[in-house]
């Protein structure tokens, strides 16, 4: 299931352009 994460990670990383998930992740 390394694909559900790679997946995942790429949604979340498109998202922090945005700054939705920059404070949950706070990458």
């Amino acid at each position: 299931m390394r694909k559900l994460s790679f997946l995942l990670i790429l949604i979340l990383w498109t998202h922090q352009s945005s700054g939705v998930i920059d404070d949950s992740f706070a990458l």
